[in-house]
């Protein structure tokens, strides 16, 4: 595979994104948690939760596609 510099640039800035979303998805688990714990309504949280992880697949989504072009080279 041979990856162009700007590909290797949007790998590292999608990697980077991966990691931080990655760390907010967990965070956002550990709060529903401490708020089921504490009896309070999770909707909210739930939904947040929803769009994290919907942001962080499109995200390895994004990651695949610059690789599959890469590979196609």
């Amino acid at each position: 595979m041979d990856v162009t510099q700007s590909e290797r640039d949007d790998l590292l800035d999608v990697d980077r994104h991966i990691a931080e979303g990655e760390v907010r998805v967990a965070e956002q688990i550990a709060r529903i948690e401490r708020l089921k714990r504490e009896g309070r309504d999770t909707e909210v949280a739930q939904s947040l939760l929803r769009m994290l992880e919907h942001a962080l697949a499109q995200w390895h989504e994004h990651r695949r596609s610059i690789l599959e072009a890469a590979n196609k080279r």
